[in-house]
């Protein structure tokens, strides 16, 4: 179905580009004069000085003539301020159509893509996989250094849909370690901390990666944050990560995402 179709050439692009571009070339300084004036007349009408009246009348009939000397008439007899900044309007009429055009332009290209990345990734799991990477969090086993009362220290996804999926009791160093499905090539990993107080008994934040001689650090975070994303240097191929908060506290975490 279209939803949007060019009525006429004024809501043709070039049309409309045509009639802005000859409207700035030909009148745009005196446009822009004209602009001026009118709120040289609207800020002597707002603080209204000695003879501010009369001033704001002669900045408003200088706009007029610079816009449309026919309308200088309709001044006469009609207050001048709407009379100008009626004139204003008009002047702008034709970068108004353009941009609404190209409004109008740029919402059929993005429906056009959003219409092919769709048809393209239900045609081609690798597209899909490269459009929609998945989060390899949500199917993320997890084991915590501890829990706190009630809780527990191991699950089968990282994410809750209530204040933290994971809760360590107070400890030195508090860490949690997940453990992905399959060896991944790990490009972020974003961290939702718990959201309803205590974000900041989970700084600084690192998250870790194994390597030969244990962990190796890949990111930090150093300030409280509702949510962050570590972008490694570069792509790290793991199967395991541990997010760990070096110094005595708690951690507690209401969601990890993994992509590739």
């Amino acid at each position: 179905m279209i939803w949007w179709r060019p009525a006429a050439d004024d809501f043709r692009i070039g049309h409309a580009a045509t009639v802005a571009f000859h409207a700035f070339k030909n009148d745009g300084q005196m446009q822009r004069r004209a602009a001026i004036l009118c709120q040289v007349g609207d800020a002597l009408a707002l603080t209204r000085p000695r003879g501010w009246a009369d001033r704001s009348r002669r900045a408003y009939l200088g706009a007029i003539r610079r816009l449309d000397r026919r309308a200088l008439a309709a001044a006469a007899s009609h207050d001048p301020a709407s009379v100008a900044h009626a004139a204003l309007r008009e002047a702008h009429r034709p970068y108004r159509r353009l941009a609404a055009v190209l409004a109008r332009v740029g919402a059929l290209g993005f429906v056009g893509l959003a219409a092919l990345a769709l048809v393209v990734s239900a045609a081609s799991p690798a597209a899909r996989a490269w459009l929609f990477p998945p989060d390899l969090g949500a199917v993320a086993s997890w084991t915590a250094s501890s829990a706190s009362s009630g809780g527990v220290m191991s699950g089968t996804s990282a994410r809750s849909n209530a204040g933290f999926f994971m809760h360590t009791e107070l400890q030195d160093r508090p860490w949690v370690l997940l453990t992905l499905p399959r060896l991944a090539k790990v490009r972020e990993v974003r961290i939702w901390n718990r959201s309803d107080c205590c974000q900041e008994r989970t700084i600084p934040l690192n998250v870790e990666v194994p390597d030969r001689n244990g962990w190796r650090l890949i990111c930090q975070r150093r300030s409280p944050f509702s949510s962050w994303a570590c972008h490694p240097k570069s792509p790290e191929a793991t199967k395991q990560i541990r997010i760990e908060v070096p110094q005595t506290t708690m951690l507690h975490l209401q969601r990890v995402a993994i992509y590739e």
